[in-house]
């Protein structure tokens, strides 16, 4: 292992790379997610199914990308940011702390060209449903493989940045940012996975109080036909008396 650390054009440049398809990767998984979640949509037309997925790409297009920059704004402040890293080899070296800086600045903006793509979210009509209980599983399941590949990502960029550490110490700074961006994807994506099982087990209980009130109508309706033919016979034998 090599005690070494280089800022210069090229350092930069790689770093800029390597959290550029870090970002990339995150951002194609998504798509697939959102574009799955649409075509689940599509095939049901259930309101509430509906509405479960458009809260999921709300928080994708709203709240996720405040999570990851508060959690970037504090990284960049602490001595574990690229600023930190150059601060504690020289509190003096103003220039080297600025090019720390302006490059902290160009990563923030990555995430930010990132959130700036917006997700679309299904539009479609849902006059004509048709759900069923495995529908909820197969749309759980969708969640559960996108954690596992944003897991992956995760794992594989992470190695990729100790990797590239042998040689440059530099890269250890950005590996907090790398985990943060990720685990709060795959924190949002694991808790959503909980509220489709909720919302699936609540699917079935009012399929079931559904059940219990037909076969109940059912059963006071046959009362009361029962009850209206007996009078309806006992009127006509009266007036044959």
């Amino acid at each position: 292992m090599t005690n070494k650390f280089s800022l210069t054009e090229e350092s930069q440049n790689e770093i800029l790379g390597n959290y550029a398809s870090f970002l990339n990767d995150l951002q194609a998984e998504v798509n697939n997610f959102t574009d799955q979640l649409n075509e689940i949509c599509e095939k049901t037309k259930f309101r509430p199914l509906v509405q479960l997925t458009i809260q999921a790409v709300n928080f994708y297009n709203d709240d996720l990308p405040k999570i990851v920059n508060e959690a970037f704004d504090e990284w960049s402040t602490s001595k574990g940011s690229l600023v930190g890293f150059i601060r504690q080899l020289d509190e003096e070296d103003e220039a080297a702390t600025e090019t720390a800086r302006r490059l902290q600045g160009e990563l923030k903006a990555q995430i930010e060209d990132m959130f700036a793509i917006k997700k679309s979210v299904y539009s479609g009509a849902t006059d004509e449903p048709e759900i069923s209980e495995d529908d909820y599983e197969v749309l759980q399941e969708i969640v559960r493989l996108s954690i596992g590949v944003l897991e992956d990502i995760k794992t594989t960029f992470m190695t990729k940045i100790e990797d590239e550490a042998e040689g440059n110490k530099v890269f250890l700074t950005i590996k907090p940012v790398v985990s943060s961006t990720a685990i709060s994807a795959i924190t949002a994506f694991s808790n959503y996975v909980d509220i489709v099982g909720e919302k699936r087990e609540l699917f079935v209980e009012k399929i079931g109080q559904n059940t219990d009130s037909v076969n109940t109508v059912v059963e006071e309706l046959k009362t009361q036909v029962e009850r209206s033919a007996e009078d309806v016979f006992s009127e006509l034998s009266n007036d044959m008396l």
